[in-house]
């Protein structure tokens, strides 16, 4: 799909994306509930949600949808019933699916789409291996697809903090089944720490029997636990809802945010407190968010190691502040959907923007100006780099043309019709 973009103005209310994150924990805690029914509500359609949903049915869990609802009955005995299943292009899914999977006696295969067999596995399968699973590469060594087995015993293992926090909530999960329970230290740095502790968050909320220990490592017990069945709403979403907030500094009237729940998840809830340091317009009121524009924001400096998620907001933001602005250690964004920090600077160097990346330290220098030019640009299969691109198409004078724009299907189908209904001039050339 082709769209084309051009200089607006937004302003009214509109609900915060359910968090796809929190949806996806949810979704796959049902591998470990008691038989019976468990219910999500405000449930994200997109792309991660519905791999998490295949995965789950493949362990014979039936689900019945109802508008932006499941209804979920776990069986007596969860076991494996499918031989293989593609779970497309979610991170999240596929990689603490290969956790879940290899707490069963038997073989799985986790199918993925393009952009998954360009992201790496190795860590976590070999940890997995240690624990007693069996995993084999089908294609490249490292990289999905994978044959899985089990079951994992558990015990101790050792793995990177600094390649994905994926990796440690799938082994955390697989604590859940296994026979021991999983001793899991964490070597330094941890990358998106804030998802490390949403992970602990929803399984503790659900009865699970996770601990943690954080001195000079992080430490993690995940012990045999069955999870209670729930009855949840889906939080909205801060990283997604920060490009909202994006639009409206620099080309809004004032527009509301609401459905945002910081008891369930205030992951990259940070994010009000970045706009407030570049002297963004922004308040918070319970679960509403107000943003306004804002005719000077100002230059910053920030380490995102822990929001890589926040990382294109802010960075289409600092193209907006006159001065020098950095970002710091975000050299994980590299083995995201696509190669983040190289398609950072492609897509902003299209408008003119003038922006530094340093992949080896992982920083990210944009030196903002303000005003920039209408472009073209193929995106790639990568729905935040697309987000990203809206904020400065949006308040550029011009016409901007994104190609392949369907690509925000995979965390927020609906993202051009929501900033549609709030005043953006968006037209669907093909």
């Amino acid at each position: 799909m082709e769209i084309a973009l051009e200089k607006s103005t937004i302003r009214g209310s509109t609900y915060a994306p359910p968090s796809k994150s929190v949806a996806q924990r949810l979704i796959l805690a049902l591998s470990l509930t008691s038989p019976g029914k468990s219910t999500i509500s405000r449930l994200p359609s997109c792309e991660d949600v519905e791999a998490s949903i295949r995965f789950i049915r493949a362990l014979g869990v039936s689900i019945d949808r109802s508008d932006d609802s499941l209804i979920a009955d776990v069986p007596e005995e969860v076991e494996i019933r499918e031989r293989q299943v593609n779970l497309g292009d979610s991170g999240t899914t596929y990689r603490i699916a290969m956790g879940i999977a290899s707490t069963f006696n038997r073989d799985i295969v986790l199918e993925c789409g393009r952009t998954m067999r360009k992201r790496p596995i190795r860590d976590l399968a070999e940890a997995l291996r240690r624990l007693g699973a069996e995993i084999q590469y089908i294609e490249v060594d490292g990289y999905p697809p994978v044959r899985v087995r089990g079951p994992v015993k558990g015990g101790k293992i050792m793995i990177r903090g600094d390649v994905s926090s994926q990796y440690i909530s799938s082994l955390i999960y697989a604590g859940l089944r296994s026979r021991d329970g999983i001793e899991i230290h964490v070597s330094p740095p941890v990358v998106s720490r804030p998802y490390v502790d949403l992970t602990v968050n929803v399984v503790r909320s659900l009865g699970g029997d996770v601990e943690l220990e954080e001195n000079e490592e992080l430490i993690i017990y995940s012990y045999p636990s069955e999870l209670h069945r729930f009855n949840i709403d889906v939080p909205g979403d801060y990283a997604l809802s920060a490009f909202l907030m994006a639009i409206a500094a620099v080309c809004g009237e004032e527009v509301i945010i609401r459905g945002f729940n910081d008891s369930l998840n205030k992951v990259d809830s940070e994010i009000i407190n970045h706009l407030r340091n570049m002297n963004v317009k922004v308040r918070k009121l319970g679960d509403l968010v107000y943003v306004s524009y804002t005719d000077s924001i100002e230059p910053y400096e920030v380490d995102l190691k822990d929001a890589p998620d926040l990382v294109m907001p802010i960075a289409a933001l600092m193209a907006f502040a006159e001065g020098r602005s950095v970002i710091y250690n975000v050299r994980h964004l590299a083995y995201k959907e696509s190669n983040r920090l190289r398609e950072i600077y492609r897509s902003l160097s299209s408008f003119g923007v003038k922006v530094n990346v340093d992949e080896d330290k992982g920083t990210i220098e944009i030196i903002g100006r303000g005003k920039y030019n209408p472009a073209i640009i193929e995106l790639p299969d990568d729905h935040r780099i697309a987000m990203m691109c809206s904020v400065i198409g949006l308040a550029t004078d011009g016409r901007t043309v994104l190609k392949n724009a369907e690509c925000v299907k995979k965390s927020w189908p609906e993202y051009w019709n929501v900033l549609k209904k709030l005043g953006a001039k968006i037209e669907v050339i093909s």
